[in-house]
């Protein structure tokens, strides 16, 4: 298993985390601004979040049937966490098996929680802080906002960065 979420997780350029435990209404609008365009699915993301004591991975290349209203995006959550998540592109895994395969990986952090932003607090000169700690190859998004936000946020800014416009 360990293996294979490596291998899922290295074939996507963008990884947006959700560590903190959270119900499926923070989960769901998660997943949908983390991996929804307006009319397709960000193919190059897959987004991992914790509902209760389990942890969902989506990875964007083979997710089907996720939709942006909440409503049937928590129903999609629970589709997966009822074990229906193979047939829906969704993996479930426990956190010891993500930390095992985020070791190596160049990560794009949105969340709360471990292993969220560095310990030491961060003076925040403007709203939208993007903190890049070059030696443990991550980066953190801080915004005064939900995790759902962060992600939208995350997306827009990388968006801009990618076609050459100033974030």
């Amino acid at each position: 298993m360990n293996n294979s979420i490596e291998r899922l997780l290295q074939a996507h350029t963008r990884r947006h985390m959700l560590t903190a435990k959270t119900g499926l209404g923070e989960a769901a609008r998660f997943l949908v601004n983390a991996l929804l365009l307006s009319h397709s699915i960000r193919r190059d993301t897959v987004a991992i979040v914790q509902v209760g004591d389990k942890l969902i991975v989506a990875p964007g290349s083979s997710l089907r049937q996720l939709r942006p209203d909440q409503e049937s995006a928590e129903g999609w959550i629970r589709a997966v966490l009822r074990g229906r998540g193979k047939g829906l592109g969704a993996v479930l895994a426990g956190p010891h098996i993500i930390d095992q395969a985020l070791r190596s990986s160049e990560v794009l952090y949105t969340c709360i929680g471990p292993p969220g932003p560095p310990q030491q607090p961060v003076k925040h000169e403007k709203p939208i802080t993007i903190v890049h700690s070059p030696e443990a190859g991550e980066c953190w998004l801080q915004a005064p906002c939900s995790p759902s936000c962060r992600a939208a946020i995350t997306n827009i800014v990388l968006d801009r960065v990618l076609i050459g416009l100033r974030a």
